[in-house]
């Protein structure tokens, strides 16, 4: 019994269909490590793309959990973790180089404050009872495609006083109850499994 009961788990752990939104997540935080490489070697445009190919990827593994029925515990744990280092982490890290006068100590303070926003964020999100179709404040999956996306418009041009006050802001609204509607859910065919709990 012990035997078959090993075999029944390595046969799950290369189910592709039960591990692909995993494998998804796990791309996420690849994406997120990816960025801060390409912080450290100076080449910002690329990180900020980076940045962006982990929010679509963080918006389609929950579907591709619920596609396949294959929430789990993992995945729950996982996705946060994921989600901290690529929307929390590395647009702090993004913003912070592109200030005009890094690493002054105002990009240091608003980056570790959008840091604690993300993560608290992160770590509250299943006790915040919006009303059914919303939910309260700005996702950081948000956050850190706008950071992203200013970070490729604007380059080095804005001023360090802006991409601070901006930190501040982006982290005040994650931690906002502003309600805010939910966007519509891609309609996929469905497979028997539970919705997959996310994390924004």
């Amino acid at each position: 019994m012990a035997r078959r009961g090993r075999i029944k788990g390595v046969n799950q752990m290369f189910n592709l269909e039960k591990n692909l939104a995993n494998i998804l997540t796990l791309l996420n935080l690849c994406c997120g490590f990816i960025a801060l490489r390409l912080i450290l070697v100076g080449r910002y445009t690329g990180a900020a793309l980076m940045i962006l190919v982990a929010v679509i990827l963080d918006c389609v593994d929950g579907k591709m959990a619920r596609r396949f029925g294959a929430a789990s515990e993992i995945g729950k744990r996982l996705d946060p973790l994921c989600a901290m280092v690529s929307f929390g982490v590395v647009p702090a890290t993004l913003a912070g180089v592109l200030a005009l006068t890094t690493p002054g100590w105002m990009m240091v303070v608003t980056g570790i404050i959008y840091t604690l926003a993300s993560a608290y964020r992160m770590a509250s999100y299943d006790s915040m009872e919006a009303p059914e179709g919303f939910i309260f404040g700005f996702p950081s999956t948000l956050c850190g495609a706008i950071i992203a996306l200013l970070g490729i418009i604007a380059q080095r041009k804005m001023p360090t006083g802006i991409w601070a006050l901006l930190l501040l802001v982006l982290s005040a609204l994650m931690l906002s109850r502003l309600r805010l509607p939910k966007l519509p859910e891609l309609h996929l065919p469905k497979n028997t499994g539970t919705k997959r709990n996310r994390r924004q």
